[in-house]
């Protein structure tokens, strides 16, 4: 998986009645975490295996002698690291304002490398940057109603 993930949303679509572009104003929500390993390979097979897993122990009597597993808290740190490597934190959102004919771009940065300011947002709007509140994240870029 590459270091930055971007996801592009298209929020505009051609109305087939009118033949004119439209903006798409639907809510979508957004997490400010996100874990891919539950589609990446590594986690298809992870998830496979278990389901194996699972299946032989439901399969085999108590008489039969099992193979031995790791103990439970091993396994969650091994599956904790390995997640931790498929794990993305929002850093940044691109806000389009109007519609489909016309508008404004601004974005939501967060800082990672000022030692100082590590993790405090920011509002890019042209020349003007101001402090922004992250918990203001849903009313200003999720759209549509809740």
């Amino acid at each position: 998986l590459p270091n930055v993930l971007i996801c592009h949303l298209k929020r505009f679509e051609i109305n087939y009645e009118t033949w004119e572009n439209e903006k798409v104003n639907n809510r979508f929500v957004f997490p400010t975490r996100l874990n891919l390993f539950g589609i990446t390979k590594e986690g298809l097979a992870a998830k496979e295996q278990e389901q194996k897993q699972s299946t032989q122990d439901q399969n085999s009597s108590s008489s039969q002698t099992q193979q031995p597993q790791q103990p439970p808290q091993q396994q969650q740190q091994q599956q904790s690291q390995t997640n931790h490597d498929y794990e993305y934190e929002l850093c940044g959102v691109l806000v389009h304002s109007g519609n489909a004919q016309a508008g404004h771009y601004y974005s939501f940065i967060k800082e990672r490398t000022h030692p100082a300011k590590k993790g405090q947002w920011f509002r890019f709007d042209d020349t003007t940057v101001t402090e922004y509140n992250i918990n203001k994240l849903e009313e200003d870029c999720f759209g549509g109603s809740s």
